[in-house]
């Protein structure tokens, strides 16, 4: 804006904003003023000026992480500058939601005012009507993303002290939810098949004539039987193509640096760790299996016209559209394959899904990998900690098998 003033000499102007920041100076509303002038054209030149040098002010006070900048905007910060490396699109999503809702609720609040007593009072409030029965919950993800910036700016010395509890969730919603995150993690355990259940499935593609039936018929089964020798994320499993392939022995294994969102229909060129690994290889008679499936899959493409570069092993060739896309078959397709063998070999099961043999893969690595957690680890995509934790107590009645006999 621009304001006049009457002199002896005539009527001066000039430019002003009053602007109001309490990252600058505790809320007050700053005057910025520019000379005074008898032109008026020049004081308004002058006040786009001051709004230019506002502009890169409050630009330079928000380059660097500190203390007095705004919740949400130190939150953004810190997914932008430290957390940003090529995340998939559902997890990019995450942040920017977890962003917004910041920005609604700590719009004016400072980094360095957050104290416990304010974040406790917005779990509650953003928490009431939700689900807070599992850690993936809508608070407990935002209350996430939170706690990795607030522990970033007290490593780097911006502020003392973690407002969050280390405990957050169990301290604030009590008993009931810390004993349904334990019940959550404990039910892991079950998310594993036997060891005679696996063998039992793995049989099932040694002794079956599924090899026999329209190869549109024969990609779910196909997957399931590289799973439940490697392992692999369903989302890795679709983004497999031949050019992944590794032999060694008439055996194959592959090199897994690509997964793919079925959410969204897109690859999304990483892994979900973002660490490229090769697998654990299958054995001779499954590889023959799998070879196979590639060559009577490449010769329905050329009967069809179909040309792909390289396509996913795991291709929709039911959907002529979709293999033309070169789409790979969803998740659900495996799922609903994998439950329909399950109930044909009678196991005593409702449901399950390809995660479980994942699980079941990981727990076998942990019991005969003789200790070697580091490259059991590699192999199936994960750091060592999150594979002790999360699948080395999967078969936890077997190591107990072995304390009570590693004597004898």
């Amino acid at each position: 804006m621009t304001r006049k003033l009457q002199t002896k000499d005539g009527i001066k102007d000039q430019g002003f904003i009053r602007r109001s920041d309490n990252r600058i100076q505790n809320g007050k509303r700053i005057l910025l003023t520019s000379n005074w002038t008898f032109d008026e054209a020049k004081a308004k030149d002058d006040e786009l000026e001051l709004i230019k040098l506002w502009d890169k002010r409050i630009e330079e006070l928000n380059s660097n992480l500190n203390s007095n900048m705004y919740v949400a905007d130190a939150l953004e910060w810190y997914y932008n500058r430290v957390k940003k490396h090529n995340h998939e699109l559902r997890t990019y999503e995450g942040w920017m939601q977890s962003i917004r809702k910041f920005k609604e609720s700590f719009s004016k609040t400072q980094l360095q005012f957050l104290d416990t007593d304010l974040l406790k009072s917005w779990a509650f409030k953003f928490s009431e009507g939700k689900s807070r029965s599992i850690t993936n919950s809508s608070v407990s993800r935002r209350l996430m993303h939170l706690n990795k910036m607030l522990e970033y700016a007290v490593h780097e010395g911006v502020i003392s002290k973690n407002p969050l509890p280390i405990n957050y969730m169990s301290e604030w919603f009590g008993s009931g939810i810390r004993q349904k995150i334990a019940n959550k993690e404990k039910s892991r355990a079950h998310d594993a098949l036997s060891e005679i259940e696996i063998d039992t499935l793995r049989n099932y593609f040694k002794e079956s004539s599924f090899t026999n039936s329209p190869i549109y018929n024969q990609t779910s089964k196909i997957g399931i039987l590289i799973s439940a020798f490697t392992g692999i994320r369903p989302g890795e499993l679709q983004a497999i193509r031949e050019s992944d392939i590794k032999v060694l022995d008439n055996k194959i294994g592959f090199y897994i640096h690509d997964s793919y969102d079925d959410a969204h229909l897109v690859f999304n060129n990483r892994t979900k760790t973002g660490n490229n690994r090769n697998t654990l290889f299958l054995p001779a008679w499954a590889s023959k299996i799998v070879f196979d499936y590639i060559s009577k899959r490449n010769e329905f493409l050329k009967t069809n016209s179909i040309n792909l570069s390289n396509p996913v092993l795991m291709l929709n060739i039911r959907e002529l559209d979709k293999t033309v896309a070169g789409t790979p078959i969803t998740q659900a397709a495996f799922n609903k394959s994998l439950n329909r063998i399950i109930r044909q070999l009678q196991f005593n099961r409702e449901k399950i899904s390809m995660y479980f043999l994942r699980h079941t893969v990981a727990s076998e690595l942990a019991v005969k990998s003789n200790g070697d957690y580091s490259n059991a680890a590699g192999l199936m995509g994960h750091t060592i900690t999150t594979f002790l934790e999360t699948y080395v107590h999967a078969q936890e009645d077997r190591m107990q098998s072995i304390a009570v006999n590693f004597f004898n």
